[in-house]
């Protein structure tokens, strides 16, 4: 029983993981947009 919660805790971490560095790569690409806009 433990284990299984081990696992899914360890399976949330991972996927919160990855939406924290896709979150991360989408405003470092807003941000990159919103300054090639500004330029032109």
């Amino acid at each position: 029983m433990k284990s299984e919660v081990k696992r899914q805790n360890r399976e949330f971490r991972d996927r919160f993981y990855e939406l924290q560095l896709k979150a991360d790569y989408f405003d470092n690409y807003k941000e990159k947009l919103d300054n090639k806009i500004k330029q032109s």
